[in-house]
């Protein structure tokens, strides 16, 4: 079963674009959307694994112009 994540990212100023490319080729990343508000770009992922998320997050964080991610894991009724 596959997890999908919901990834709100702060990016520093000017760096949004840049920050938004380099997401959008990550493997997990479903889209990533440039935004307005609290924060700069927000990215759908879908993950088979706790351990991918993980490692998702880890690259997120090593991209060059990010300040702060938040992450909210989607819960389905079954």
């Amino acid at each position: 079963m596959a997890f999908e994540v919901f990834l709100l990212i702060q990016t520093r100023v000017g760096k949004v674009f840049e920050v938004s490319e380099k997401i959008k080729s990550i493997n997990w990343i479903k889209v990533a959307y440039s935004v307005t508000g609290p924060y700069d770009i927000i990215a759908l992922a879908e993950v088979d694994r706790v351990d991918d998320l993980e490692s998702l997050i880890k690259m997120i964080h090593s991209i060059d112009g990010v300040e702060r991610t938040l992450t909210a894991m989607v819960i389905r009724k079954h």
